[in-house]
């Protein structure tokens, strides 16, 4: 469901311009708060669904975009890193449902920072388990990895269900690209 209204159209879209100056500048966590707020005024579901309001699209994939570096960022291992990947899958996955289904710049961009989004997530469930082999064992992490023979077995089957989502997504949004004849990144 799309985010409900709580601001005047013409805030929320003050809100969406800011947090897109301030994405341009780099400062990621001020924009994601910016978005959030501009999310907060814009229609619901149906208004979104019959094209009344074209912002609250862009807003869900620029707040996803701020969430990707953010999580790029953090570094190291946690859930604080991994949480905000997964809100940018649902910020994606927002994005798609309320968006038209038939191959948009917005849908390719969609599916894309998904894709992205699921890929990160393997990495991070990827670097959970092998952070609690190596305390199991006593060991430094890239001694876990290379010393005990099922941990790479372990670590990889963790992470395939996302890469297989992110492999989907990114295929998808290079057809859509493709389609509409855009380039890729």
């Amino acid at each position: 469901m799309c985010p409900p209204r709580f601001l005047p159209d013409a805030d929320a879209q003050r809100f969406r311009e800011e947090g897109n100056v301030l994405f341009r500048s780099g400062d990621y966590q001020q924009a994601l708060e910016k978005y959030s707020v501009a999310l907060n005024g814009w229609p619901d579901l149906t208004a979104v669904l019959q094209g009344t309001n074209s912002n609250v699209i862009p807003a869900l994939l620029n707040r996803a975009a701020c969430e990707l570096e953010l999580g790029d960022r953090a570094g190291g291992y946690g859930s604080a890193r991994q949480q905000l990947y997964e809100y940018a899958v649902r910020d994606t996955t927002q994005a798609l449902d309320c968006g038209p289904s038939s191959a948009t710049k917005e849908s390719a961009k969609a599916l894309y920072r998904r894709g992205r989004a699921y890929a990160s997530l393997a990495e991070c469930r990827l670097d959970e388990v092998a952070e609690k082999v190596a305390q199991e064992h006593g060991l430094q992490l890239k001694e876990a990895v290379q010393r005990v023979p099922d941990v790479r077995e372990e670590i990889q089957s963790s992470a395939i269900k996302d890469l297989r989502l992110s492999l989907q997504d990114l295929g998808v949004a290079l057809d859509q690209n493709k389609q509409l004849g855009l380039g890729s990144r």
